[in-house]
């Protein structure tokens, strides 16, 4: 818990509720992606590119699971209903049904209607603050690490080595290894 007394265990349960059976790791490691541009300036708590956070999030999982690395647009609209951030085009929240068949179907039909997310709702306090941040990348990497999916487990690891680099933990080479020996599975 932070000093305002706000946690980010609703959250963590919703997003724990709510995975997807075909890809655990995705709304974690979509999660991380947006603690990384926030902690590097890109956007605001407020105004974060959607672009952007589907980008990072084939950038992070390109490097562990390449086939699904241009899947980012489907844990960033999920994580709406979770609470973490509300979608918006124009300034206006995106409605959860922009379609006939109601969710997105693509990447393009996705950006279409989402220009930015807002995380200066329920969790803006959190998101504001740089070490609540860093809590939440490792709890997303620990929620990872304890799942019995071993392609969780396998992200967890690697999210876990990288948030260790920036921390000064581990090397970029240490973190390069990792990813090679998750990838050809030596």
């Amino acid at each position: 818990m932070n000093k305002s007394g706000a946690s980010w265990v609703r959250l963590i349960d919703s997003i724990e509720i709510h995975r997807d059976v075909r890809a655990r790791y995705f709304k974690p490691t979509c999660v991380v992606a947006v603690c990384n541009l926030l902690d590097s300036g890109i956007g605001s708590i407020d105004a974060l590119p959607a672009a952007e956070i589907v980008e990072e999030f084939d950038r992070l999982v390109s490097k562990v699971f390449p086939q699904k690395s241009g899947q980012g647009w489907m844990p960033m609209w999920h994580l709406m209903r979770d609470g973490a951030w509300i979608c918006k085009k124009n300034g206006a929240a995106t409605q959860r049904d922009i379609s006939k068949i109601g969710k997105p179907k693509s990447k393009s039909e996705t950006l279409k209607a989402v220009e930015t997310i807002d995380c200066s709702g329920q969790f803006g306090t959190l998101w504001r603050s740089e070490q609540s941040r860093q809590q939440l990348k490792m709890m997303m990497c620990n929620l990872l690490l304890a799942d019995l999916d071993p392609e969780a487990n396998l992200m967890g690891e690697f999210l876990s080595a990288l948030t260790q680099a920036a921390e000064g933990q581990v090397t970029d080479q240490d973190v390069a290894f990792i990813a090679w020996s998750i990838v050809t599975g030596k």
